[in-house]
């Protein structure tokens, strides 16, 4: 991605999981961890790769170089996550992952990071059904990292609400990259994740990349 540590992967370990019932991180998919999985896409795309997560927060091992950092304010929410791991970072700029994206790829993270190095826009985020994913998406360290402080010291807990303080180039997305931004935030949606790449694998179309 450039020069050296231009990018850095961010993954925001801090959530609760109360929609799935349990720790999310720990969750299997294809023999992994759900956690494993992201950090390491984002080793594969990225210069280094920090785990946000809480004070005390146990994370199951992972096969990369990974460096942990406590979250500023455990339990604001992805918003806090996301400013903390913006100060730790040594890139430019950062991809910000959800723990949450069993089929997340180095092809679509840098994808999503080339979108935002081609533009003047702070933030490059991709859209899926009208919807943005803020945990899928590629910040500029620089352009953001004021704005978004500055709207969680005036009470802003949303990173969906934060973006407002930003520019940004919304990307839409179908297809494959669409599955490989498709978060579990269910053991329901999990599975059906499970068994799409299943069908995948069985047309010999599977692949990380």
């Amino acid at each position: 991605m450039g020069q050296r540590n231009s990018l850095t992967g961010l993954v925001l370990a801090g959530g609760a999981s109360t929609r799935f019932g349990s720790d999310k991180a720990h969750a299997l998919f294809a023999g992994e961890t759900l956690f494993a999985r992201v950090c390491t896409a984002l080793a594969a795309a990225c210069d280094e790769v920090i785990a946000v997560a809480g004070p005390g927060r146990e994370l199951p091992p992972v096969p990369i170089p990974l460096r942990t950092v406590a979250d500023d304010h455990p339990g604001a929410g992805p918003l806090a996550g996301l400013i903390t791991g913006m100060k730790a970072a040594a890139g430019r700029s950062v991809f910000a992952a959800a723990c949450d994206l069993p089929l997340l790829d180095a092809t679509t993270i840098t994808a999503i990071a080339s979108a935002l190095e081609s533009t003047a826009a702070a933030a490059a985020v991709p859209r899926i059904e009208g919807r943005l994913q803020p945990l899928a998406a590629a910040y500029s360290i620089a352009a953001c990292r004021g704005p978004f402080e500055a709207a969680f010291t005036a009470g802003e807990r949303s990173l969906q609400g934060a973006l407002r303080s930003i520019t940004l180039v919304e990307l839409e997305v179908h297809g494959p990259m669409a599955l490989a931004l498709r978060q579990a935030n269910t053991p329901a949606e999990l599975r059906t994740l499970a068994d799409a790449i299943r069908d995948i694998s069985g047309s010999g179309l599977a692949g990380r990349g």
